[in-house]
């Protein structure tokens, strides 16, 4: 049996619905996303979704993960954090899916354990211990070799230092970013929609992303070359290899928890 096939969009806070190829009748639609926020040590935080199927008789499940890890008992379309602690201070989401399988992913969201200022020490030589001109409201920041970077609670970012291979010029359109690194010369930014920006220094591939890279929720960066956590669990690479520190172990699999350093990578699995 033929049924229409739809897509939502939100219009004032009311969904319509209309004719798309790329939506079935089974298809998860979110059509709220959880939000990023500010919250206190000790205090509470609620992220939320709202989700549909166009199949009244495929009910919906919902599970939430900090970063790759799902957090038992979460599943529900809300999510009420109580006691933050300092490991709270993460990327969270939504996975929705029908009884059919099909599934959707929330956009990310991130918990910021309070915001604040910069403060900088040690060598100064492109004013990098300087901190940006508008030194508030700061819930991240990273370190490259003569900048540094931070993001804001609006989800914005910026750079100050060293302007040698245009590290400064953030992206005008870029927003809505959950997490930040800074490589020895370049820049990296993780939206709300797990898709990577870069910027900097690209003399080794390192602002060259990978094909289809997206559904990433952590990011770090070495001198000169890049890694990426999936939902998956597994982990992407790029950039300077000649240490081979872009050639990710082809078994490795379940991975919670990444980082780097100038040429080489680790990753933490579950």
């Amino acid at each position: 049996m033929s049924a229409k096939i739809w897509k939502s969009i939100v219009v004032a806070g009311t969904i319509s619905l209309l004719w798309s190829p790329s939506v079935t009748i089974a298809s998860v639609i979110i059509t709220k996303q959880p939000e990023s926020q500010i919250a206190d040590y000790d205090g509470n935080a609620t992220l939320s979704v709202i989700a549909f199927t166009l199949n009244e008789y495929l009910p919906l499940t919902y599970q939430w993960y900090r970063g790759t890890e799902e957090i038992e008992g979460a599943n529900l379309p809300v999510l009420n954090l109580s006691g933050l602690k300092r490991g709270d201070d993460a990327v969270y989401y939504c996975r929705v899916r029908n009884r059919t399988g099909y599934l959707q992913y929330s956009n990310l969201a991130r918990i910021s354990m309070g915001k604040g200022s910069v403060v900088g020490w040690g060598k100064n030589n492109d004013g990098q211990c300087d901190g940006p001109p508008d030194n508030k409201d700061i819930v991240a920041i990273a370190a490259g070799e003569d900048h540094g970077m931070a993001l804001k609670t609006d989800g914005k970012v910026v750079v100050w230092g060293s302007n040698y291979w245009a590290q400064r010029y953030v992206p005008p359109s870029l927003a809505d970013v959950v997490a930040i690194a800074a490589g020895r010369d370049h820049c990296l930014a993780l939206k709300a929609d797990g898709t990577i920006v870069a910027w900097g220094s690209n003399e080794f591939g390192q602002r060259d992303l990978p094909d289809d890279l997206d559904n990433v929720v952590a990011i770090d960066a070495g001198a000169a070359h890049n890694i990426a956590l999936l939902k998956s669990g597994l982990v992407e690479a790029w950039g300077n290899n000649e240490y081979g520190q872009c050639e990710v172990p082809t078994l490795l699999k379940n991975v919670k928890a990444i980082s780097t350093s100038h040429q080489h990578s680790v990753a933490l699995r579950k």
